[in-house]
């Protein structure tokens, strides 16, 4: 009888243990093509997004690394979209902790498992210069683990975690909230930013979408939704007798622009609901570039339409979202 109930508890064990490693490494880290979208960013004309692509996989110093390409993704009306590949990390799981290859040695990125207080090394991930100008050493961080708990995202349960910067380091803007298999809210890997201090969150775009196989797992929350692939003004461009006319940004808070090549004329720029009432008119002049105050509009999805007023010809029709 003791010997059974001894086998009973050793099997038990084995079975909360083994129970414990799975939910350890639940997450599942970057299976080949998950993907996720950062940012909307909009300077003057351009808008662009940032994406991290799990492309496949390798063995690299006896490890079986995730290979995470990043892209960035633009668009200006006047040149058109354009994409550029930044960058391929090497990135591996074990055991409910994530690490990633950088200045030639792999650095701790997440950690799900070890308790509050815990502390561990960063390195920034687009450090040229500042290696050239400053050396290695200052782009180099410790954070320190500041809170574990769980968050309940389209009926699943993930873990997260806080972290803050370590006392006696340099590095600023690290406070961020990181969750099981997406990752950081705002960025995946560390950047450095002006005058390479290390950072997480500075001037960060902030996740848009986690997706596995196409399928939406995770997608930032706001009183509109945001395609992940979305880029202000993409399809915009309308070429009319020879010039070019474009609007942007088509997702804004106070302001859109409007702006022409090889173009002179008056023109009525309306602004519909989704009931086609116009709830905002006004005469512009078309040339190069004009701005116009939409800040009073409540939040919702509008469509404009920009006609001459020569002729009552439609130039632009667009629709733009108020948040």
């Amino acid at each position: 009888m003791k010997k059974q109930i001894l086998c009973s508890i050793v099997f038990m064990l084995l079975l909360l243990n083994g129970m414990n490693t799975q939910a350890q490494t639940n997450q599942n880290w970057a299976p080949i093509g998950a993907k996720w979208y950062y940012g909307l960013s909009q300077t003057s004309s351009t808008s662009s997004f940032i994406s991290i692509e799990c492309i496949g996989q390798q063995v690299f110093l006896g490890k079986m690394v995730k290979l995470l390409q990043q892209k960035t993704h633009t668009y200006n009306p006047l040149s058109g979209y354009q994409e550029f590949v930044d960058a391929v990390y090497k990135t591996y799981e074990d055991s409910g902790k994530v690490y990633y290859w950088a200045n030639n040695q792999f650095y701790k990125l997440y950690d799900f498992v070890s308790p509050v207080g815990s502390e561990w090394n960063i390195y920034g991930t687009q450090a040229s210069w500042c290696d050239t100008r400053f050396g290695n050493s200052i782009l180099n961080g410790r954070v320190v683990k500041i809170k574990d708990s769980t968050q309940t995202i389209n009926n699943q349960t993930y873990k997260f975690f806080l972290v803050d910067t370590a006392a006696g380091f340099r590095s600023q803007h690290l406070v961020s909230k990181t969750i099981e298999k997406l990752g950081n809210i705002k960025f995946l890997l560390p950047q450095w930013y002006n005058y390479c201090n290390l950072s997480i969150t500075y001037n960060a775009p902030s996740l848009r979408c986690y997706t596995e196989s196409g399928q939406i797992v995770y997608q930032a929350t706001s009183s509109i939704s945001i395609p992940c692939d979305y880029l202000a003004g993409y399809t915009a461009v309308d070429e009319k007798n020879g010039y070019k006319i474009a609007l942007y940004p088509s997702v804004f808070s106070h302001f859109i622009n409007v702006e022409t090549q090889n173009t002179a004329e008056n023109a009525i720029l309306r602004v519909r609901d989704v009931l086609g009432k116009t709830v905002f008119e006004a005469n512009i002049f078309l040339i190069n570039h004009v701005e116009i105050d939409l800040s009073s509009l409540p939040q919702a999805i509008y469509s404009v339409d920009i006609v001459s007023a020569n002729n009552n010809r439609c130039l632009l029709n667009q629709k733009i979202v108020k948040l």
